[in-house]
């Protein structure tokens, strides 16, 4: 049994040209841990834009593991990094 609360937070618009980012956190309420949390932030330069995410995993004995990710975006070309596509250019 457990209780899960989502908290996601986040400030600018990733398609939009400047800054932005986002934090979130899971909590489990009858553990007491923190599943999971991230933050990613993002810079839009117009026509590119750079995402760096950190990801930490803390799922008691099953899995423990922190990921580093970066992603450039390229409009009408594509993304080349480790991080899903999540944009739209205009």
């Amino acid at each position: 049994s457990f209780h899960l609360l989502r908290g996601v937070i986040g400030l600018g618009n990733i398609n939009r040209r400047g800054l932005s980012t986002t934090l979130g956190s899971d909590f489990n309420f009858t553990s007491r841990i923190a599943h999971q949390s991230f933050g990613l932030l993002t810079y839009n330069f117009g026509c590119f834009a750079v995402d760096v995410e950190f990801r930490r995993f803390s799922l008691g004995p099953l899995r423990r593991e922190n990921q580093f990710r970066v992603t450039l975006s390229l409009s009408n070309v594509g993304s080349f990094g480790n991080i899903r596509a999540h944009r739209q250019f205009y």
